[in-house]
């Protein structure tokens, strides 16, 4: 293996493994208070109105949802470079390749994970019910204790709106 052929082959892996991960956050579903998918724009949704109890910074991560394009992306690229460990184009080639596609796959997948955690919050309100309820969804739009708001839920969603 010559040094060009091993740089062209480490170039497109790598711009391989920039795409798979690009695509793969944006494979992530919003929980944002503010974004809705085209389906529930034509659904109704009871409005009640609440106020904020308290609010609290959390970590919202992936739901196991793997789009796969980490792993892929990792396995490619470490199954190119370890094929690099045998210049020979034998036997030691073909167990790098097999090693580094299998860390490859393992690191790709921690990556596409890490890239798909965001900020969140936990917001209590309490209903103009008396109930109270806990909601979790994107810092997108802060709230404050004592703060008026809106509860909107439908379809199994339930999100905190700004009065």
């Amino acid at each position: 293996m010559t040094i060009q052929t091993f740089c062209s082959r480490s170039a497109c892996a790598l711009c391989l493994l920039g795409a798979a991960l690009v695509l793969a956050g944006c494979a992530t579903g919003s929980s944002s208070g503010r974004e809705f998918s085209a389906e529930q724009s034509r659904q109704p949704m009871t409005v009640v109105q609440a106020v904020v109890q308290s609010v609290s910074s959390v970590v919202i991560v992936p739901e196991g949802k793997d789009t796969g394009g980490g792993q892929l992306a990792g396995g490619l690229l470490g199954a190119i470079v370890g094929s690099g460990a045998g210049n020979d184009g034998g036997r030691n080639s073909q167990v790098g390749a097999v090693l580094g596609g299998v860390l490859g796959t393992l690191a790709g997948q921690k990556a596409q994970q890490a890239t798909q955690r965001k900020e969140g919050l936990q917001i209590i309100v309490r209903l103009d019910t008396s109930e109270m309820l806990a909601v979790t969804q994107d810092a997108d739009v802060q709230f404050v204790a004592g703060e008026l708001v809106y509860v909107l839920r439908g379809n199994g969603q339930t999100r905190v709106s700004k009065r």
